[in-house]
Protein backbone atom coordinates (compact mmCIF):
# COMPACT_ATOMS: atom_id res chain seq x y z
CA UNK A 1 0.00 0.00 0.00
CA UNK A 2 2.81 2.41 0.84
CA UNK A 3 4.70 1.69 -2.87
CA UNK A 4 0.58 2.67 -4.57
CA UNK A 5 0.48 6.27 -2.50
CA UNK A 6 4.09 7.10 -3.40
CA UNK A 7 3.11 6.37 -6.79
CA UNK A 8 -0.25 8.92 -6.21
CA UNK A 9 2.06 11.61 -4.71
CA UNK A 10 5.11 10.87 -7.48
CA UNK A 11 1.69 11.76 -10.36
CA UNK A 12 0.29 14.36 -8.88
CA UNK A 13 3.78 15.82 -8.53
CA UNK A 14 4.89 15.40 -12.27
CA UNK A 15 1.18 16.55 -13.03
CA UNK A 16 1.38 19.70 -11.28
CA UNK A 17 4.36 20.65 -12.59
CA UNK A 18 3.45 20.16 -15.80
CA UNK A 19 0.14 22.27 -15.63
CA UNK A 20 2.51 24.72 -14.12
CA UNK A 21 4.41 24.56 -17.46
CA UNK A 22 1.31 24.54 -19.61
CA UNK A 23 0.15 27.00 -17.86
CA UNK A 24 2.82 29.91 -17.85
CA UNK A 25 3.13 28.67 -21.72
CA UNK A 26 -0.62 29.12 -22.96
CA UNK A 27 -2.20 30.80 -19.90
CA UNK A 28 -5.36 29.56 -18.56
CA UNK A 29 -7.52 29.20 -21.78
CA UNK A 30 -7.92 26.17 -21.66
CA UNK A 31 -11.91 25.95 -23.27
CA UNK A 32 -10.64 27.01 -26.46
CA UNK A 33 -8.18 24.84 -26.76
CA UNK A 34 -9.79 21.97 -25.79
CA UNK A 35 -12.51 22.77 -28.21
CA UNK A 36 -10.43 24.11 -30.93
CA UNK A 37 -8.72 20.73 -31.64
CA UNK A 38 -12.09 18.88 -32.10
CA UNK A 39 -13.04 22.09 -34.89
CA UNK A 40 -9.55 21.08 -36.60
CA UNK A 41 -10.41 17.12 -36.75
CA UNK A 42 -7.06 16.00 -36.04
CA UNK A 43 -5.93 13.29 -33.90
CA UNK A 44 -5.61 15.93 -30.77
CA UNK A 45 -9.45 16.61 -31.30
CA UNK A 46 -9.99 13.15 -31.93
CA UNK A 47 -8.49 12.38 -28.27
CA UNK A 48 -10.00 15.41 -26.51
CA UNK A 49 -13.47 13.70 -27.87
CA UNK A 50 -13.10 10.57 -26.36
CA UNK A 51 -11.79 11.70 -23.03
CA UNK A 52 -14.75 14.09 -23.10
CA UNK A 53 -17.54 11.02 -23.30
CA UNK A 54 -15.42 9.54 -21.50
CA UNK A 55 -15.36 11.87 -18.64
CA UNK A 56 -19.01 12.06 -19.21
CA UNK A 57 -19.70 8.53 -18.99
CA UNK A 58 -17.84 7.92 -15.59
CA UNK A 59 -20.34 11.57 -13.93
CA UNK A 60 -23.09 9.10 -15.03
CA UNK A 61 -22.36 6.36 -13.77
CA UNK A 62 -21.06 8.20 -10.22
CA UNK A 63 -24.37 10.02 -10.71
CA UNK A 64 -26.49 6.85 -10.89
CA UNK A 65 -24.35 4.71 -7.80
CA UNK A 66 -25.22 7.76 -5.43
CA UNK A 67 -28.62 8.95 -6.42
CA UNK A 68 -30.16 7.25 -3.93
CA UNK A 69 -27.81 8.29 -1.11
CA UNK A 70 -27.56 11.68 0.95
CA UNK A 71 -23.60 12.09 1.00
CA UNK A 72 -23.39 11.60 -2.75
CA UNK A 73 -19.68 12.01 -4.52
CA UNK A 74 -17.80 12.17 -1.14
CA UNK A 75 -19.83 8.71 -0.16
CA UNK A 76 -18.61 7.01 -3.63
CA UNK A 77 -15.01 8.24 -2.77
CA UNK A 78 -14.94 7.03 0.54
CA UNK A 79 -16.45 3.52 -0.70
CA UNK A 80 -13.30 3.58 -3.26
CA UNK A 81 -10.25 1.80 -2.97
CA UNK A 82 -8.53 5.13 -3.41
CA UNK A 83 -9.54 6.41 -0.28
CA UNK A 84 -8.63 3.96 1.72
CA UNK A 85 -5.16 4.63 0.43
CA UNK A 86 -5.08 7.80 2.54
Amino acid sequence: MAAFRALLVAMLVVLAAYTAVVISNHGWDLLSVFFGDMATMAWPGQFNLDFLFMLTLSAIWVRGVTSSRRPGLLWAFWRSSAARCF
